[in-house]
């Protein structure tokens, strides 16, 4: 029973009883050549540029984290500029319709900064602000001891402070 069931077929046998052969199998498809008719071709183009994209060094990890630092922080926004309210403008209809937001799909904390928007300006500036600090982010977790040294570096100022005041 055994050799029954594993032998190969015979090419030459009917497939049917309408007297069709069986047709050979279809030839091997390249990797490269394989693809989805543009399904998820968004999270592919994302995954090749991730891949071309060069390693973030220890350097570049410190100075994202000096960068999420409580005194950089405090400086950005020290330093961002002052919108002046438009009339009309909606920050939750805008980012209901902004195709961008459908991109990069903020968090929750994320979505509560941008409703904070006056103007159009200032929602503008507040998507990029967000990219900056996931970029800040990514840079500092690529590196996870540096990244931390770094915002330990950052933060000096308030870790010492009470140190030498003691003397």
């Amino acid at each position: 029973m055994a050799q029954f069931l594993n032998q190969e077929p015979n090419p030459q046998e009917k497939d049917s009883a309408k007297g069709a052969t069986l047709k050979p199998a279809p030839a091997s498809v390249d990797w490269n050549d394989a693809g989805d008719d543009g399904l998820n071709a968004l999270q592919r183009s994302s995954i090749l540029a991730q891949a071309k994209t060069p390693a973030t060094s220890a350097g570049e990890s410190f100075a994202a984290g000096v960068g999420n630092s409580i005194i950089a922080a405090a400086i950005r926004k020290a330093s961002s500029p002052t919108f002046v309210p438009e009339q009309g403008f909606d920050a939750k209809k805008q980012l209901s319709t902004d195709s961008r937001a459908k991109l990069y799909t903020p968090n929750q904390e994320e979505i509560d900064y941008l409703h904070g928007a006056v103007s159009l300006d200032d929602y503008n500036y507040r998507i990029q602000a967000m990219l900056e600090q996931r970029d800040r982010d990514r840079q500092m977790s690529d590196n996870t001891v540096a990244g931390f040294a770094g915002a330990l570096a950052g933060d000096a100022p308030f870790i010492l402070a009470p140190m030498s005041a003691a003397g």
